[in-house]
């Protein structure tokens, strides 16, 4: 993976740790979890398939960034 650019970052609500937004873009090889207790699961997926993962919404610039970037806005619950 090759970061982009810092999207932002918080506290999650939830889980009350401190998360870093990066965009990212494939650079070579696969993806791969490096934490097992971090990470549940590494996909690939279509932008109209991602509310199937993230059903409580995207958190506000990651939001932004998909709409700016991909050629249809991003719709989750």
């Amino acid at each position: 993976m090759t970061a982009l650019r810092a999207l932002d970052e918080r506290v999650h609500s939830a889980t009350g740790r401190q998360m870093h937004y990066v965009a990212c873009e494939a650079a070579a090889g696969f993806a791969a979890i490096g934490d097992e207790e971090e990470i549940g699961a590494v996909v690939w997926d279509r932008k109209d398939e991602l509310a199937e993962y993230v059903t409580y919404g995207f958190f506000k610039p990651v939001q932004e960034y998909l709409n700016d970037t991909l050629a249809e806005p991003v719709t989750t619950a």
